[in-house]
């Protein structure tokens, strides 16, 4: 049989989990993970495990960026 899996790259110590405290990180947040979600229901993924400690974000001059983490329950529906 064939192994199927995905790996990323450990996250350095300035990306955070949970959902921001500051208003306007908040609301750039909110922002990033509708626009990140659509790109993934896009390509017929669920994540299934969609929950704040599963969003690591940062800060960057631009805004905020997000990375989707723990994917072992996810779905392909496509």
């Amino acid at each position: 049989g064939k192994m199927v899996g995905i790996l990323f790259e450990k996250l350095s110590a300035e990306w955070k989990l949970g959902i921001p405290e500051e208003d306007s990180q908040r609301q750039m947040y909110v922002g990033e993970v509708r626009r990140v979600l659509r790109l993934v229901h896009g390509v017929k993924l669920v994540h299934m495990d969609f929950l704040p400690c599963n969003i690591a974000w940062r800060s960057e001059s631009d805004g905020i960026k997000i990375k989707l983490l723990d994917f072992d329950t996810a779905c392909d529906i496509g």
